[in-house]
């Protein structure tokens, strides 16, 4: 669905960890509601008429997992800088959803934990 087309980072993304959701917040030890991408998803979709049957496995961009000895997965801070950034290029017609991850509990967006801006531009 799409060409990567430039990544200034440090080329560092994951395809492993599916979206975070309340579950994952509970998991945390989090009590009561918390935003996340799978509802974050599921709400740009019903704003745009959109209905789908599963959650899709999420294009994690910038995010940091590695893979332990015994296949485990561990979040680990991000190595992207800013100003750094990726390219792609849709090779048919797509629906972009993009979450910058509210996730606080883990190291997704740091230390410290809070998520960062993002800048989003469509090219033609």
């Amino acid at each position: 669905m799409f060409s990567i087309t430039e990544d200034t980072s440090p080329g560092i993304h994951d395809m492993l960890l599916s979206a975070c959701d309340e579950q994952r917040y509970a998991l945390l030890g989090h009590v009561g509601y918390h935003r996340n991408c799978v509802d974050n998803l599921s709400d740009a979709m019903q704003q745009a008429g959109v209905s789908l049957p599963e959650i899709p496995s999420p294009f994690n961009v910038f995010e940091n997992v590695s893979i332990g000895e015994g296949g485990q997965l561990s979040i680990e801070a991000p190595v992207v800088g800013a100003g750094q950034s990726i390219t792609m290029k849709a090779e048919l017609d797509v629906l972009v959803v993009l979450s910058s991850c509210p996730m606080d509990l883990a190291l997704t967006n740091g230390p410290d934990k809070r998520s960062k801006p993002v800048q989003v531009q469509r090219i033609k």
